[in-house]
């Protein structure tokens, strides 16, 4: 992973090559929402369900939640042997992946 100085640097160094027209804003933008990530301790707030819940989002059983996870076909993240939890955008992900639109 860059450091966030490395990216500090890397930002100063581009702004000539942006005014030259060398790189795009866009991609010294994209260096720019990186290093707010790293500063922000490099990692992002997960929106989680218990098993419960993700399996009234899917209409289906907590039983097949786990039967999914196995599967590989939704992330479960174990907090203890009894907290598990499966984060919003793993549901979403298996919605998308057989959403059908026509």
């Amino acid at each position: 992973m860059i450091q966030p100085k490395t990216i500090e640097t890397i930002i100063k160094v581009a702004q000539p090559l942006i005014e030259c027209g060398a790189i795009s804003a866009e991609e010294v933008q994209k260096l720019k929402e990186l290093q707010n990530c790293a500063d922000k301790g490099s990692y992002e707030i997960l929106n989680l369900k218990t098993i419960e819940e993700a399996a009234k989002i899917l209409r289906i059983t907590p039983k097949s939640i786990h039967e999914l996870a196995k599967a590989g076909e939704l992330e479960k993240i174990h907090f203890s042997r009894k907290k598990v939890l499966i984060p919003e955008a793993s549901i979403a992900g298996y919605i998308n992946k057989y959403r059908h639109i026509d």
